[in-house]
């Protein structure tokens, strides 16, 4: 086996490891994303932006929080390691004797590998695999109630992803706010004329977020 075919072969792994991490990544991402989202629909908050101005707030240094993204990369660090230790290129130099010649001719290249390392390896990847699904399963988002008097309903956020349709239909500004990215805002429903019941739900500044009795939950349109 050639020297570039081996090293080749051996750091597919590294590749397959390397989209794992991603995949994890991408999992946390998106419902931490959505549980952000859905913050807002019971407290104020500043927008989290890249260059934060006024109230607003900077992103994640690691695109996730501490809790999140340090055990994760922790976990694929002793992931790629474990698996540079399961399978690695063996060189051989040759001499010929008596006078310890190089021989060229009979080098080699060869692929090593370790059970243990291996074993250790499917057991961290397995780990990470299962948890995600525990993740994805087990972790369902409860967002705190919102009442706006004693007898108007729950309204839930509508859960948008990476949607930027979904996001634009929520960001559409009232025309009596001011600056309200730069402010803490909240997700709720606002009337358009304050003589006037009809409204929309939207993310606003304003205080007097209304929670109409008359709309009911399989009747909204966001």
């Amino acid at each position: 086996m050639g020297f570039f075919f081996a090293t080749v072969y051996v750091n597919v792994f590294q590749i397959i490891v390397s989209g794992l991490y991603l995949l994890c990544n991408n999992i946390i991402t998106v419902m931490l994303m959505a549980s952000e989202w859905n913050s807002y629909r019971s407290k104020r908050r500043p927008l989290r932006v890249s260059c934060p101005r006024g109230y607003q707030r900077s992103t994640y240094f690691l695109s996730l929080p501490y809790r999140y993204s340090l055990p994760l990369m922790a976990a694929s660090s002793a992931l790629h390691w474990l698996v540079s230790q399961s399978i690695f290129v063996i060189q051989t130099i040759a001499y010929q004797t008596p006078e310890f010649d190089r021989a060229p001719d009979l080098d080699g290249s060869l692929v090593g590998r370790s059970p243990i390392a291996m074993l250790l390896a499917v057991v961290v990847g397995g780990a990470m695999i299962f948890t995600m699904l525990g993740f994805s399963v087990f972790s369902k988002y409860k967002p705190s109630p919102i009442i706006g008097n004693g007898k108007s309903p729950s309204y839930p956020a509508p859960l948008v992803g990476t949607c930027s349709a979904a996001i634009s239909a929520a960001c559409h500004a009232h025309p009596e706010d001011r600056d309200p990215t730069l402010l803490p805002i909240r997700w709720g429903y606002v009337k358009d004329d304050p003589e006037h019941p009809i409204g929309r739900f939207r993310f606003s500044t304003a205080r007097d977020i209304v929670y109409p009795t008359y709309i009911t939950t399989e009747k909204l349109s966001f």
